[in-house]
């Protein structure tokens, strides 16, 4: 069986683990921002005098990380646009070429320069890259040729085209911006393993039962000790049935306030707290054993 490196979101919050919690971590550099990558050609380089520089073309699957100056952004609306990351898993990337791919002459747009790099002599924690850019016409190339479809001959006589394109370059590179968004995030094990946090979660055995209970916790061991051969969706309408009810049956301390198709919300103290659908799944798994 091979061992968990990472965990996502919806794992974090079934280890009590709320997206709160995590922005603090996340606010004051604890832990990482990782995303997961499915494969996505880049340019790997490196950085000279804050220009970057291409090694190599690589294929990559796995975790991205983002510079920290994006982080304040991803924090503040949910989601970062990029057109650079940094690759953390050296073994998943695949070399394709060292020879510089391009037309468009360095230095240009994204590239400042080409050199040709063994990746295999760095030791990095982190390899900067950059999403594969494409090379299109250039955007002046592209204005004129749409004036001249609009003007004909006629627009030529009173302008000069060639002069206005003459330094314009015929081609250049593009770069599509990718998403990524607060939802998707990952950590690694070891990083949360590090803080207090981890040891009170038990973070190392992530299938392990929790040591302190919280009351959304103590409601579904309730569940699967009444219900032990119900499946978790059939717990979730069962709770979401409850809900309803004026008499909960297993919900005596009425600690939900809702629960819909996709999410759950339940109170602890003043605290409101939400717990997503498939986390709620992966929380069942987990306090299976606590209710055996």
């Amino acid at each position: 069986m091979t061992e968990q490196t990472y965990y996502r979101l919806d794992e974090l919050q079934a280890m009590g683990i709320t997206e709160g919690k995590l922005r603090y971590l996340l606010e004051q550099e604890q832990v990482t921002p990782a995303f997961f990558i499915h494969k996505e050609r880049f340019i790997i380089g490196g950085y000279l005098n804050n220009k970057f520089v291409g090694f190599a073309v690589a294929d990559y699957s796995g975790l991205v990380t983002i510079h920290k100056q994006l982080i304040p952004e991803l924090l503040t609306k949910g989601k970062v646009s990029v057109k650079q990351v940094l690759l953390m898993q050296k073994e998943r990337i695949r070399i394709i070429a060292t020879a510089y791919p391009f037309q468009v002459k360095t230095p240009n747009r994204y590239i400042d320069s080409w050199k040709q790099t063994d990746l295999t002599k760095l030791d990095w924690q982190a390899y900067p890259a950059l999403f594969m850019p494409t090379e299109n016409v250039g955007v002046l190339h592209q204005l004129v040729d749409m004036l001249q479809g609009f003007g004909g001959r006629n627009l030529e006589k009173s302008f000069d085209f060639k002069g206005f394109i003459a330094d314009a370059p015929n081609l250049e590179l593009v770069v599509l911006s990718k998403e990524l968004r607060i939802t998707n995030i990952c950590i690694w094990c070891t990083e949360l393993e590090k803080k207090t946090l981890a040891t009170q979660t038990n973070l190392e055995k992530p299938t392990s039962p929790i040591e302190n209970l919280r009351a959304i916790d103590e409601l579904i061991i309730m569940l699967l000790k009444d219900l032990p051969n119900h499946r978790p969706t059939e717990l979730w309408e069962i709770l979401k049935s409850d809900c309803k009810k004026s008499e909960r049956k297993y919900d005596c301390n009425e600690i939900l306030d809702e629960v819909d198709k996709s999410e759950l919300t339940w109170s602890e103290g003043e605290l409101l707290n939400t717990l997503k659908k498939k986390s709620f799944f992966n929380l069942v798994r987990i306090l299976k054993q606590r209710a055996v």
